[in-house]
């Protein structure tokens, strides 16, 4: 800005000319001006432009004081060669001060090259001031010669220094983005497999209720089968008793099959992208689940609205999931209680759809609704501390919440909370 605003001024004006000296060393004073506004904005605490106008005016006006009041080069010189040298050390402290902030080295370049121009500026004030150097800047000598030098090799490493400093950045800002897409990915392999033990866990609570549950119809198929073989050989044998038989059968093998196929896409680790799905099978599902813990229990289940169908955006299996914690901790709360129910209500509203899990147990006391959210926090003496933390990260990924209170009469509420999918 300096040197093209200085060749555009002798093209223009051909020397001398009123005022000339002013506004070339006001160009190169505002260069100065620049380069520490820069790095304020830098630094995040940037120069105003009241304070950048102010600077300017007070150069104006100590420039034209010392050019009137003393009337001599020397003195002129020795003031814009001073006022130089200091806005040079400003600027050269700050690009320091950036480097040793972010470590780039482009920024040390700059600080290089201003704590230089302070150098060879402020000899330049000693030489004129000593009588050593001449006012006549076109005159050789080590001086003069230095500054012509460094005024046109320096704004070039000046310049590349922030060209390397805009490099160094989108480097780094590259490496961050692949350090957090790495974080990302680990964090949900995590969330996953954490997932995962988690539901493990929940069926080694229930596996003895669903080992009942499936010895159950698999008992009623192997005494239909004896009853079949004394059919079929007893004469005679009525078609339609045996076709009684298969049918109870076919019965008790789908609802065997069912509770198999239920229990393996539960525990397994789930893995498929977020769809459009029916909410009421996730509720009929955990319903399925707990069920065998519920009857060996001696606990009564009551449920409203799970027939109609409430389409959400999400995971089948994670909002199983959920639930299956939550009436696993019901179960959980009403060991001593005289009246054990757990009552599941579904609503859909214009644009919400929502689960309310009340049971008729102690409730929520509240410390556990203080830490609900809290890794680690559990009352049983061989709980993780985990489901509910896990419910509330499921939750969140649905866009959903999740809330817990009290009964006034006593008991728990937990309510879930999805956004709905709008059928147009």
């Amino acid at each position: 800005m300096f040197g093209i605003a200085s060749l555009l001024l002798l093209i223009m004006f051909p020397p001398p000319f009123y005022g000339a000296d002013l506004l070339v060393r006001l160009i190169f004073f505002s260069a100065l001006v620049m380069r520490w506004a820069t790095f304020s904005v830098e630094l995040k605490n940037p120069l105003s432009f009241k304070k950048i106008l102010a600077l300017h005016i007070a150069y104006i006006f100590l420039h034209e004081f010392v050019r009137y009041s003393l009337d001599s080069e020397v003195s002129r010189q020795i003031f814009t060669s001073t006022i130089t040298t200091l806005f040079s050390l400003i600027v050269g402290l700050l690009a320091l001060k950036l480097y040793k902030h972010e470590n780039l080295k482009g920024s040390l370049w700059i600080s290089l090259v201003f704590l230089l121009y302070t150098l060879i500026f402020a000899f330049r004030v000693h030489s004129l001031i000593t009588g050593t150097s001449t006012t006549n800047q076109l005159a050789s000598s080590i001086v003069t010669d230095v500054i012509a030098i460094s005024l046109v090799i320096f704004p070039v490493i000046d310049n590349l220094g922030y060209l390397a400093m805009a490099l160094e950045r989108a480097k780094r800002e590259e490496q961050s983005a692949k350090q957090t897409i790495i974080r990302n990915q680990a964090f949900d392999l995590l969330s996953q497999q954490i997932t995962h033990l988690d539901r493990k866990r929940a069926l080694t609570y229930m596996a003895a209720s669903i080992a009942h549950e499936i010895n159950q119809p698999l008992t009623v198929i192997r005494s239909c089968v004896q009853l079949a073989q004394g059919i079929s050989n007893s004469p005679p044998s009525t078609a339609a008793n045996i076709s009684d038989v298969l049918k109870i059968l076919a019965k008790n093998a789908d609802h065997a099959i069912h509770t198999v196929a239920q229990i393996r896409s539960y525990i397994k680790p789930s893995t498929q992208a977020y769809k459009e799905i029916d909410i009421t099978t996730s509720v009929t599902d955990a319903i399925t689940l707990i069920n065998p813990q519920l009857t060996s229990n001696n606990i009564e289940l009551s449920t409203s609205g799970i027939n109609k169908s409430a389409l959400v955006y999400g995971s089948q299996i994670e909002i199983t999931q959920i639930l299956v914690n939550i009436l696993q901790n019901s179960c959980d709360a009403m060991p001593d209680m005289v009246s054990k129910n757990i009552y599941i209500e579904l609503t859909s509203d214009t644009d919400f759809v929502k689960i309310c899990i009340k049971d008729s147990g102690p409730g929520y006391s509240s410390e556990v609704i203080d830490n609900l959210r809290n890794d680690f926090f559990t009352t049983k003496p061989t709980g993780m501390g985990l489901g509910l933390s896990i419910s509330q990260f499921i939750m969140n990924q649905h866009n959903g919440e999740i809330k817990f209170s009290n009964k006034p009469s006593g008991g728990a509420i937990t309510q879930l909370i999805f956004p709905k999918i709008i059928l147009s």
